[in-house]
């Protein structure tokens, strides 16, 4: 029996629907997963996060507009020693990756950022993963140094600018108590991975390289200005892969979710049968 094109694009995504959708589903789920914006309305600016959407935050981490303009929130640490951390989970099994944005509005003190297995990271003895944005104490130079803490040895690369959004990207094998560090945004025009001498894989700041991996899970995403840093820190767009080392950019890759691209099909089908009964 001959069928008619209709019948066989209305068939086709009908399957797709039903077969296609669950195709999506397992690439979303190894895709990117926001962890935080800051937008409204959760988010109220010049307003405290301690306490939405599960930050744990001293009183200096708040929403805040967009330095670079428009109407974008972000969040800002303020303050010397205000930190903000909130749960997000990589399997000591697994290899995952944490991408965010952060710009800093001057060169006094240290910014830092990284990973916990702490479920509320406070100290500094907390982190896992630990990137160091450095200042200077003069507060008259625009180079920042950036460290990296490789099993409490950090180590030092240069050339980061103020007023600048920096994307960057933490690969952690918690596996193996290790990480990479990817950056890009100023002078990096490309996603760029950060290399100290000939090292590109760094120790977690708690774990012995010389004895065996640490059996413990990543359980936060961490953030903390030091007793030197008055900020203002900005950091927005906080993303999870949990399980892939993923350098894409999550802001331009982003797939849509399996349930929207579901109801678009039904939605698609539906309109499409209404038009062949008129």
């Amino acid at each position: 029996m001959m069928v008619s094109k209709k019948k066989s694009t209305l068939s086709g995504l009908l399957a797709l629907v039903a077969a296609g959708g669950l195709a999506v589903s397992q690439t979303a789920h190894a895709d990117y997963v926001l962890v935080e914006d800051f937008e409204a309305p959760a988010f109220t600016i010049n307003a405290g996060i301690n306490g939405i959407n599960g930050w744990t935050a001293d009183a200096g981490a708040q929403a805040a507009i967009d330095p670079a303009g428009g109407v974008n929130q972000v969040g800002r640490l303020t303050g010397t020693n205000t930190g903000a951390s909130k749960a997000a989970t990589i399997s000591n099994s697994d290899t995952g990756t944490f991408f965010f944005r952060w710009r800093r509005a001057d060169t006094a003190g240290n910014f830092n950022f990284g990973n916990s297995d702490a479920a509320t990271a406070t100290g500094f003895g907390d982190f896992e993963t630990q990137v160091v944005i450095e200042g200077f104490s003069s507060g008259t130079d625009t180079t920042l140094d950036l460290e990296v803490n490789d099993y409490g040895q950090k180590d030092t690369d240069q050339d980061w600018q103020v007023d600048v959004w920096f994307n960057t990207w933490i690969v952690v094998d918690a596996a193996e108590d290790e990480y990479q560090v990817y950056i890009q945004g100023g002078s990096y025009g490309s996603v760029t991975q950060i290399t100290i001498g000939a090292e590109t894989d760094f120790s977690f700041r708690n774990s012995n390289p010389a004895n065996p991996p640490i059996d413990n899970d990543i359980l936060s995403l961490f953030f903390k200005n030091n007793f030197a840093a008055a900020g203002p820190v900005y950091i927005d767009d906080l993303y999870i892969d949990a399980t892939a080392s993923n350098l894409t950019n999550p802001l331009v890759n982003n797939i849509p979710e399996p349930s929207t691209l579901a109801m678009g099909l039904i939605s698609l089908v539906a309109l499409m049968r209404r038009k062949k009964s008129a």
